[in-house]
């Protein structure tokens, strides 16, 4: 392989960032925002178009929402209005409890990182390309230390730091559906763009929606509102428990006596399902939402999560992990109504059990499911179906080959609950050997296996805000080659 290089430059201390969804793109705003004398050569790297798209921000040919108000989503907690801001110079007025195209938010991310690349001193680097290694280069001292990033089109970048920020995992490939995993009518990753254009309805089609969560609730919609006449849909999952939807719930500052409370919490699951029922009455009972108690209780989450010992944490992913997702990850209020009318209508139903098996027909494919209730079987025939399950965080089953060469290597260690990669102090990724590993770093939704609460854009915020001050206090800066394009008609480029 060709090492890629590019002329020296006065801040010789390169960071790569793999991946440019919103946690590559806001730790590169985070890290162009450093004072000079921290500066470091930041590169992104990252196979689609743009940075700060990813899958959930992607353009796409259906205006999908987000699910909290763009009151929430500002990519600086130092600056909370700012994607309120962003939405007004785009011609959308009164938009902070609205609840805006994710695409537009992409859009966001994109101006933010450009702006901030223009106003820095710190140069930054885009080289779009699929990472699919990362290993340390023999021959050097701790702190002298060089990674390596080998990409699929034999490009290779050097770095004194790699961050992981891969983003959100696929679907896991259900071993119930092994049997259709080839068929044209299941769709395994709703959100892939090579996909995404099968989601339309065909006239009067039949569907299977596995799983019950946001994502079901899009897809549905979707379906629903195709120009085709819509869909008789199904959603399958192991417990019915309809999401929440959002509503204009006022943020009141917490009150000393729901603060004791938290305080006082048992660090244990019981403790903290009684301390929550009591938030919500205390909530209730002043005439406030129970989302405010929702509000309070977040926060907290990270440090009751870390308190927790393995069994509690299993405890609450058996029994109640549906019930928090249920209540904490809520619906935009249209699509909430939309959601309701498709149930009225009979056009959706919703069904609890545990999938069997499948298999194709000449036409359609065959599901069998077991009732959850009375264990009865149900045979049911489908024109296609649909995995929305959620992300797959278990690293022995991921099907991203820089995970599993890291993994492999010994660099990336499982959570012992499949919820994502062990990290310790620093975003530091812990190896094989249980020790930190030198120079790479975690950032994104796979943090849950330490916090829990790190899927959405306020929590990631700010961990992107810490992990650039860790990265900039960095004492270890070596000179070392800058990437380059190693051929003409590149895609790397320089904002």
């Amino acid at each position: 392989m060709t090492t890629a290089r590019l002329k020296s430059f006065e801040h010789p201390r390169t960071l790569v960032v793999i991946g440019g969804g919103f946690s590559g793109a806001a730790l590169a705003i985070q890290l162009l925002r450093q004072p000079v004398s921290a500066a470091t050569r930041v590169v992104v790297i990252e196979r689609g178009e743009a940075i700060g798209r990813g899958v959930a921000y992607a353009r796409r040919d259906y205006p999908y929402l987000l699910n909290v108000p763009a009151s929430q989503m500002s990519a600086f907690a130092d600056w909370p209005l700012d994607f309120v801001d962003f939405a007004a110079s785009r011609g959308i007025a009164g938009a902070a409890q609205a609840f805006l195209p994710r695409q537009l938010y992409g859009e966001y991310l994109s101006a933010r990182l450009e702006s901030a690349a223009r106003a820095s001193s710190t140069q930054f680097i885009r080289i779009r390309g699929e990472a699919i290694r990362a290993y340390v280069l023999e021959g050097r001292s701790v702190e002298h230390r060089r990674w390596n990033v080998a990409l699929a089109d034999g490009r290779d970048v050097l770095a004194n730091a790699v961050v992981l920020a891969t983003g959100t995992p696929p679907p896991r490939c259900l071993p119930e559906l092994a049997g259709i995993a080839a068929c044209d009518s299941y769709v395994k990753d709703p959100w892939s763009l090579c996909e995404d254009a099968r989601i339309a309805s065909g006239p009067g089609e039949r569907v299977l929606i596995v799983g019950a969560g946001l994502t079901m609730a899009d897809v549905a919609v979707r379906l629903a509102n195709s120009r085709r006449p819509p869909a008789r849909i199904d959603v399958l999952s192991r417990r019915i428990l309809a999401h929440a939807p959002q509503t204009d719930f006022s943020r009141a500052t917490p009150r000393e006596a729901d603060r004791q409370l938290l305080a006082a919490t048992r660090c244990t699951v019981r403790g903290w399902c009684r301390s929550l029922r009591q938030l919500a009455a205390n909530a209730a009972a002043r005439g406030e939402d129970w989302r405010t108690a929702i509000a309070l209780a977040r926060s907290h989450v990270p440090t009751l999560w870390q308190q927790l010992d393995l069994d509690d944490r299993r405890r609450f992913l058996r029994h109640l992990q549906a019930i928090w997702d249920a209540h904490r990850h809520r619906l935009p209020p249209t699509i909430a109504i939309q959601l309701q009318q498709l149930v009225k209508s009979g056009g959706l139903q919703r069904f609890a059990g545990r999938l069997q098996f499948a298999e194709p027909l000449k036409r359609g494919v065959q599901v069998v499911w077991r009732e959850r209730a009375s264990a009865r079987e149900q045979v049911r025939v489908y024109d296609r179906v649909i995995n929305c399950t959620g992300p797959d965080y278990a690293l022995h089953r991921s099907s991203d080959p820089l995970i599993r060469a890291l993994v492999k290597e010994g660099h990336l260690a499982p959570d012992p609950l499949d919820l994502g990669l062990a990290t310790g102090s620093g975003y530091r990724v812990i190896g094989r050997d249980r020790l930190a590993v030198d120079g790479l770093y975690y950032l994104g939704p796979a943090l849950r296996a330490r916090y829990w609460e790190a899927t959405a854009v306020p929590e990631l915020r700010l961990h992107a805000e810490q992990l650039a001050r860790e990265l900039a206090r960095s004492a270890a800066r070596p000179q070392i080659p800058t990437p380059r394009l190693r051929r003409s008609g590149s895609t790397a480029s320089r904002w």
